[in-house]
């Protein structure tokens, strides 16, 4: 039988083995029992719920009790190093070691053993990165149209790959291992489908140890390529479209709700799969990070903003809404937190990207004084493009418009030769 600390403790450390590290802290207990062997146990138990919590310390017992009782013990066996050993071997590593410091039996418990003790416990230390919110991608789902196809299972297990990488980059996230995820699929696939209640889905958040877990499920994943023939010379011209829809929804662990849901839909005219890729991706981090964390401005001088978010979520030269941030609004009903008023007062571009903040220059703002801007909280919001990953229709125009003049100058130059 498994030790449930040992199975704990891994799963724990697990998740957080690069973001992390270990310490010994030692700690004075106390334990009682109806033999001196049970009384250390005990305090053993509260030793570690003092330094790891109440949850680490009841698991604890029983794998403590597992190794304690696997031996043929004689009366000195629990001062000796070979049952230290044990109870070291069986926490993997929780308890260090400890020492008796007094035993006395009292005759108002029922002539109970009460053993005063110290005990050395590694205390798990976070490090400040796992003050992030947690977040984890459970494995997107693919519809019934697109499951035979493994063309598709692998462009939604990459836009997955992708996404953490972009997320991770934020700097606002502490992403769960893919490894760590890969191991617990097995166990929990039942569970990780689109048509699972978010209670269930919570489960795997919590088997996890996570804040968020974003599910999904692969809509659409097309190449569409049509034919146009020119009646007048009778070439044929290609046109290939390449399409994808990812419907995702992130799950608040905590309470089961759906934090936020959204559908991304991308339809490039030129390129290939990889690059469809990248922009699914890349835009359902952009709307996870901006309906999570907006991006604020930090600081205001003259006509340049400092914002609080880098890396390659931040695109140079992109522009956005400059956003002034109002009083709280709550459901009038349910009372619950709409967030703040926001109000669009002009438009900012991207000048300089750092890994953790980014520059941005002020185009245009209804508000003329700096002394204004300074009296305010403000955030960015992307101004959002009608169709993107295509051609605007004014750079369509503009392109039309050159190919008219490029070939009425040809016209006017054979006239001229004709001449």
């Amino acid at each position: 039988m498994k030790y449930v600390l040992v199975a704990l403790f891994s799963i724990f450390f697990s998740v957080n083995q690069v973001n992390a590290k270990l310490s010994t802290v030692e700690v004075n207990t106390e334990g009682t029992g109806t033999t001196k062997q049970l009384a250390i146990l005990d305090g053993l138990k509260n030793a570690i719920t003092q330094v790891n919590g109440a949850v680490v310390g009841a698991n604890s017992a029983v794998s403590i009790s597992e190794a304690s009782s696997s031996q043929d013990q004689n009366s000195s066996y629990e001062s000796s190093q070979a049952f230290q050993q044990n109870i070291k071997s069986a926490t993997k590593g929780v308890v260090q070691g400890f020492d008796v410091l007094s035993v006395s039996q009292n005759p108002d418990l029922g002539n109970l053993y009460v053993i005063e003790m110290k005990v050395k416990v590694a205390k798990y230390k976070k490090s400040k990165q796992l003050k992030r919110l947690r977040m984890a991608i459970s494995n997107f789902y693919l519809s019934k149209d697109l499951a035979k196809y493994k063309s598709a299972n692998k462009f939604a297990f990459d836009v997955q790959d992708k996404l953490i990488d972009l997320l991770t980059q934020t700097r606002k996230f502490a992403m769960l291992d893919r490894q760590f995820l890969k191991d617990q699929q097995k166990e929990l696939n039942f569970i990780n489908s689109p048509d699972v209640p978010t209670e269930e889905m919570a489960r795997l958040g919590n088997k996890a140890g996570t804040d968020y877990i974003i599910t999904g499920v692969l809509k659409d994943l097309r190449k569409v390529t049509s034919t146009k023939k020119m009646q007048s010379t009778g070439k044929v011209f290609k046109n290939t479209k390449y399409i994808a829809e990812l419907n995702y929804r992130i799950i608040d662990i905590a309470t089961s709700q759906v934090k936020f849901s959204d559908t991304t839909s991308i339809t490039i005219n030129s390129g290939n799969s990889k690059k469809l890729r990248n922009l699914v991706a890349n835009k359902t981090a952009e709307t996870i990070l901006n309906a999570i964390y907006p991006i604020r401005v930090i600081d205001i001088n003259k006509k340049s903003l400092t914002l609080g978010q880098g890396g390659k979520s931040i695109k140079k030269n992109a522009k956005y809404n400059l956003v002034k941030l109002g009083e709280r609004m709550r459901d009038p009903y349910t009372k619950e937190s709409l967030g703040r008023k926001e109000v669009v007062v002009g438009t900012v571009k991207i000048t300089n990207v750092q890994s953790k903040m980014s520059t941005a220059k002020i185009l245009k703002t209804k508000i003329k004084k700096i002394e204004e801007l300074l009296e305010y909280d403000y955030i960015v919001r992307p101004i959002k493009s009608i169709n993107y990953g295509s051609v605007s229709a004014e750079k369509k125009y503009k392109n039309l418009k050159k190919d008219i003049e490029k070939d009425f100058k040809k016209l006017k130059e054979k006239r001229k030769n004709d001449w």
